[in-house]
């Protein structure tokens, strides 16, 4: 089976390339490349995930938050 990665030299297009055969030996350029697509999305993913754990944070802070009540509390001693 083989996996397609670009190479800095032609990127976008894809080139085929052998990974799973012992004696190839990938570039530099194209290890960037792969990792590269390999991680693509984790930022934005990271930042959705991130939002989606703010928003259940207040959703419970808004749930257990004790009612807002306009009293004046005596002050003891006085």
């Amino acid at each position: 089976m083989s996996l397609a990665i670009c190479s800095a030299e032609n990127y976008p297009f894809r080139v085929r390339t052998k990974l799973a055969d012992p004696a190839y030996e990938p570039t530099d350029d194209e290890l960037r490349a792969l990792s590269r697509a390999a991680f693509a999305d984790v930022a934005a993913r990271h930042r959705a995930a991130l939002a989606q754990l703010f928003n259940v944070i207040e959703e419970q802070r808004q749930r257990q938050a004790p009612p807002l009540v306009d009293c004046v509390v005596p002050l003891s001693g006085t």
